[in-house]
């Protein structure tokens, strides 16, 4: 069980965290300073942020006012705000769906869960579920996540995380790791199930249900612990050159 720490607890010092991008000022490394054996270290996750619906908004065209007779301007002007407003209705029927989804699913714990072992393993110290005690602290804070998809909800649908894990010494408040993430992961045939692999296929995304969301959330949050602890062990590696 992931434990949850408040914000404003005074034993944890919450730090601010596609392809990975490393911001030049953000990133911490310091892995190398500290001996970790024989010490313990607690992972937490503050709660994430309500997961988002993430749009591409449409390109201007400068030139298409002035194009065509004033008939064909104002039907292409009718015919853009009847999109707009049916585009508004879908986003938000999709948002209200994914709301329910994040009920569901608690991302921020299930990533900070899923890269718990490997993060105790390659650091070789003994986890604990008492972040008050431990001696470090591995705190997995999601900045901001959603689903990405492209015009008309029908292309490119993507799970997008942002994200900040930070790893600090509990005695002092020192930051040893820190490092900014920014990840797409596509809904491909690739996926680990046939529900994540139908909407890669022009698949409204207002027309998956609550179930099916909450799937896609749980399979990208496993994603998504699987590459910080891979990004966490290139680090420690990095450290020791």
């Amino acid at each position: 069980m992931i434990p949850r720490i408040p914000s404003t607890s005074p034993v944890l010092f919450t730090i601010v965290a596609i392809a990975f991008a490393t911001s030049g000022c953000s990133g911490v490394n310091k892995l190398a300073e500290h001996d970790y054996e024989g010490k313990t270290m607690a992972v937490t996750a503050p709660l994430a942020p309500r997961p988002e619906i993430f749009t591409d908004d449409p390109a201007d065209d400068e030139d298409a006012p002035r194009r065509g007779n004033r008939l064909m301007r104002t039907l292409a002007a009718v015919a853009e705000v009847a999109s707009e407003v049916a585009e508004a209705f879908t986003a938000a029927d999709a948002q209200a769906k994914l709301d329910s989804a994040a009920v569901l699913v608690d991302v921020s714990a299930m990533v900070a869960d899923g890269m718990k072992d490997e993060a105790i393993r390659y650091l070789n110290v003994v986890g604990t579920g008492d972040a008050n005690a431990a001696d470090y602290v591995l705190e997995v804070n999601i900045e901001k996540h959603g689903i990405y998809s492209g015009s008309n909800y029908d292309q490119r649908l993507e799970y997008r995380l942002e994200a900040k894990p930070v790893l600090m010494d509990n005695r002092t408040g020192e930051v040893i790791w820190r490092r900014t993430v920014k990840q797409d992961y596509p809904f491909t045939e690739g996926s680990t199930s046939r529900t994540l692999a139908r909407t890669g296929n022009a698949i409204a995304l207002s027309e998956l249900t609550v179930d099916e969301l909450a799937l896609v959330l749980e399979s990208m949050a496993s994603d998504a612990a699987r590459d910080i602890a891979r990004k966490l062990s290139d680090d420690i590696r990095d450290a020791k050159k």
